[in-house]
């Protein structure tokens, strides 16, 4: 056969579409091969044109001046590419859909298991003696090819694909492949009666309004677990079969055969500028980034290669292959896998509940129904901005912009805020510490305490909200992306903080001691030397001058509690920060006014210009101290000097976890107690509610495809509860206590459609 020709689009092309992970999408198409080499005819170009435009659910919406696709970007790609030309005329797909739009019996969608969509139409009387109905066919390459027994010639004819022309074509899937591209074959069949399996695995089509309503939400369905076994499984609806090969390999839908190769589409998903940089940020953070996909592993590979992802002794593997690893197989793959090709959903959960059975922080990125397990199971769940509501639910975290940057500055600012309570920490026992003893010990050897009341509410109005306002207000940087990831047990105060909370306790101790029980040592206090000789008023003044020194001693201590490392420079980015800057004036002002003005209320003196010296240079001291504990007292910083994780460590710590199953130390939580969910509801809870422990359960037994009973029946059990529960809730909020009528017609028709999905009798919103 004559090699493919590719139809570049024209120079006139609309705005591309945006996709969550990509900037832009552009397809490349090309022709089937044949037994001559030459342009599409009409006949072959209406087969093309009507393919694209009918089986497929997304359109293209005109937003702030540019063309945007609503709906699948994979989609949303072949549309711009009908639109760009690239086969003679611009097409209008909603005219296309307008006018053909009676012809449509039946639908097929697209599921994660067919890795194929397809849709029935009445017959014009083109094809063979007039076919009666014409089955439209898109989907994954090498499995629409395999189920293809023809190829489409230049004139639209069907000509019989021999091996030597599969083999070519086999060739050229896994060209674009390597190339990054994700392949997508088109392909069609005409028949006079539709098949009886076929026919049962069908929808009714949907109309404009209704399909424009779901373009955005997810097709696919909760996943299911894949018998050893069997040649076959039941689909997510139970009512139809996935054949495979002899290697287990998917084939497609039974009763989807026979079909006729139009072409292959090379759809090139450009990564988005900043991703690779955002990765490799991600990996000197100590985050190790894997890339789970339903796309062919070459063009996995291809795209992790360019963004980083996949490295020099990095493994790539197809889900396949994964799910049927036992434990010990898989905890050797583990440290080493980087890519998960051909992945189902229930790949995805196995990974995610491995990767916490040993001990691992794992944080999950997901935006369709199926992905909620998984998001439920990780430490962190990151929803697309443009998901699903049932993913929004399910996550922690929902990223806007779609952006996986936007995963680099949510580490950031989740570390920065980590170590701002920190900071707190460090600096409230440190006043805590002190003001306590001094209290304590004045009052019981001086007979009164030389700090008053006032004095400390002062003091505690400094310590808990200005200090927390002035350390938490510091902005993320680039350096917080320097060390290692916080183990998921360490401890909350490190020995670092220990020495400086010690370190400056001691210090502040003996300054104020020195002044409560020899204040004549210390020098420029204008007081007399005889302490027995002083008068009610040189007493409170010498109490003044203790409190003052207190006081400024904590706002110079800030400044050191802004470094939690053993860096010397505590200044660092210090001026930049002007509500620190902001919140240092205000107390200054507010101590020199309680001082100066606030007399017999906060039992104060006023002080003279030597005084309010004396009292800064004492409390200024505490900065040169810290200083001196920083380089005298060297701490290893043990988080900042962390070993990474390594094959070895990984597969060390999966040797222990398989002698000990039951240990709970692998599922902890962030406070170290076994994570107990257990009639609690929590936000996550709220997705599915069911027993968290049965469920787990469930889908790691049925994720592995346990040979014991029915595992592709109990999952779809288990499916049913989330896709029926995710619905009515999800439905449910567009109406809260008395919905509408059009919220209540809304509620019923997505009630209804995950009903269908999950084979279960219609239910009445009303009643429920």
């Amino acid at each position: 056969a004559p090699k493919p020709k590719a139809v570049a689009p024209k120079p006139t092309t609309p705005a591309q579409p945006t996709s969550p992970s990509l900037s832009e999408s552009s397809s490349k198409k090309k022709k089937s091969s044949s037994s001559e080499e030459g342009p599409l005819s009409e006949d072959g170009i209406n087969i093309v044109v009507e393919g694209i435009c009918m089986n497929s659910s997304a359109y293209l919406a005109e937003k702030e001046g540019k063309m945007e696709v609503v709906g699948n970007k994979t989609e949303g790609a072949l549309l711009n590419f009908l639109a760009s030309g690239a086969l003679g005329d611009q097409v209008d797909y909603q005219k296309q859909r307008e006018e053909n739009k009676d012809r449509v019996e039946k639908l097929f969608p697209f599921s994660s298991e067919n890795k194929m969509m397809s849709t029935l139409m009445k017959g014009k009387g083109e094809g063979k003696e007039g076919a009666a109905h014409r089955l439209y066919t898109k989907g994954a390459a090498e499995i629409v090819v395999q189920v293809c027994s023809g190829v489409m010639g230049p004139d639209g004819s069907a000509k019989e694909m021999d091996e030597s022309m599969r083999s070519e074509i086999d060739k050229r899937i896994e060209q674009y492949a390597s190339e990054g591209l994700r392949t997508i074959a088109l392909a069609f069949r005409d028949m006079q009666e539709v098949p009886a399996e076929l026919d049962a695995l069908a929808e009714k089509p949907k109309s404009k309004s209704d399909t424009k309503s779901e373009a955005s939400s997810s097709s696919e369905k909760p996943p299911k677990a894949e018998s050893k076994e069997s040649t076959s499984s039941t689909d997510k609806k139970g009512k139809g079969k996935v054949a495979r090969d002899a290697q287990g390999q998917k084939r497609g839908v039974t009763g989807i055969k026979d079909l006729v190769l139009v072409g292959l589409v090379g759809i090139k998903d450009p990564v988005r500028q900043g991703v690779p940089e955002a990765v490799k940020e991600c990996q000197k953070a100590g985050i190790m980034v894997r890339m789970l996909t339903g796309d062919n592993v070459l063009t996995a590979q291809s795209i992790a290669r360019e963004c980083g992802i996949l490295t020099e002794g990095g493994v790539a593997l197809e889900g396949p292959k994964f799910r049927e690893m036992s434990e010990a197989e898989m905890d050797e793959v583990l440290p080493k896998l980087q890519v998960l090709a051909r992945m189902t959903p229930s790949d995805k959960y196995i990974l995610v509940h491995r990767l916490r059975e040993l001990g691992e922080v794992v944080a999950v990125t997901g935006d369709g129904v199926n992905d909620a397990p998984q998001l439920k199971e990780a430490d962190v769940g990151f929803a697309m901005g443009s998901g699903t509501e049932v993913a929004k639910d399910a996550s922690d975290i929902v990223l806007m912009d779609d952006n996986f940057a936007s995963l680099v500055k949510a580490v950031m600012w989740g570390r920065n805020v980590y170590n701002s309570i920190r900071k707190f920490i460090q600096f409230q026992l440190t006043v805590n510490i002190v003001a306590v003893i001094v209290a304590f010990a004045g009052a019981v050897t001086e007979g009164q305490s030389p700090l008053t009341p006032v004095q400390l509410l002062w003091v505690n109005l400094i310590m808990d909200t200005f200090a927390a306002l002035a350390l938490a207000t510091e902005a993320p940087t680039k350096d917080l992306l320097d060390r290692k990831p916080y183990g998921r047990n360490d401890s909350l105060i490190t020995r670092i903080m220990w020495r400086n909370i010690i370190g400056q306790a001691v210090f502040q101790l003996a300054l104020l001691a020195v002044m409560l029980y020899f204040p004549t040592l210390i020098p420029f206090t204008g007081l007399p030397k005889d302490k027995s000789t002083w008068t009610p008023t040189q007493l409170n003044i010498s109490n003044t001058i203790l409190f003052n020194t207190f006081v400024i001693c904590q706002l110079f201590n800030e400044i050191n509690c802004r470094n939690l490392s053993n860096d010397l420079n505590v200044f660092k980015r210090f001026f930049s920060n002007y509500i620190f800057l902001g919140v240092m004036a205000i107390t200054i002002l507010g101590q020199a006014a309680l001082v100066q003005f606030a007399g017999s209320f906060a039992e104060t003196h006023p002080l003279n210009i030597q005084q309010w010296l004396l009292c800064l240079c004492l409390g200024a001291i505490t900065l040169p101290w810290g200083l001196v504990l920083r380089l005298v007292v060297r701490i290893k910083d043990k988080e900042a000097e962390k070993a990474p994780v390594t094959a070895e460590s990984m597969q060390k710590k999966a040797a222990e976890v398989r002698q000990n199953p039951t240990k709970p130390s692998a599922l902890k939580t962030e406070g170290g107690s076994p994570k107990e969910t257990k009639g609690k509801e929590t936000k996550k809870d709220r997705v599915i509610n069911d027993e968290p422990t049965e469920r787990t359960s469930l889908l790691a037994e049925e994720g592995r495809a346990n040979k014991d009973g029915d595992p592709a029946e109990a999952w779809r059990r288990a499916g049913r509860k989330l896709s029926v529960v995710s619905a009515f809730r999800n439905a449910g909020r567009t109406g809260i206590n008395y919905p509408s009528r059009a919220n209540q017609a809304r509620m019923q028709t997505f009630i209804d459609r995950q009903m269908r999905r999950a084979s279960m009798p219609p239910i009445n919103s009303s009643a429920l």
